[in-house]
């Protein structure tokens, strides 16, 4: 097996590196166990907590699925993502801002420290912006959830 760019880092310059890019728009792709079944995801953070411990992230599907976002109100909640905007991306996906997965910050500083090739790139500023214009907007996010960040 290869090396990653990550291993030709010093411990300070992986943490440094983590800290700075954990921010709302960062687009990772990380193990999520909160998907049936598990797997490696992309998803982007689009929202943090005010104390700064707690950061939100959607996930990103490459398609819609019609029989789980079975009306157009639920698969208007995704926004699109073309391929041709990022790197990271192998066809046209959509960030489905039908619900946000909420972790640690501290933990995904963690795992970008330890891994840093998680960390893909950063959403533009128009996919970002219909993000969170979505993500307020939605119905089936929480006032409580929308007001941890700052959505209300």
């Amino acid at each position: 097996m290869g090396n990653s760019l990550g291993d030709f880092f010093e411990e300070e310059d992986k943490e440094l590196f983590a800290e700075r890019v954990v921010k709302i728009g960062t687009i990772i792709r990380r193990f999520e166990t909160s998907t049936t079944p598990n797997k490696y995801k992309f998803s982007i953070v689009v929202g943090e907590s005010e104390d700064k411990l707690v950061v939100a992230r959607v996930l990103v599907n490459s398609k819609i699925n019609p029989q789980i976002y079975n009306s157009i109100e639920l698969q208007n909640l995704h926004i699109g993502l073309d391929d041709v905007d990022y790197d990271c991306l192998d066809h046209y996906s959509y960030a489905n801002c039908s619900s946000v997965k909420e972790m640690n910050k501290a933990d995904l500083i963690q795992e970008i420290k330890s891994v840093p090739d998680i960390h893909k790139e950063e959403l533009n500023t128009s996919d970002l912006n219909a993000v969170i214009e979505t993500l307020k907007k939605s119905k089936t996010i929480k006032p409580y959830i929308k007001t941890r960040y700052g959505w209300i």
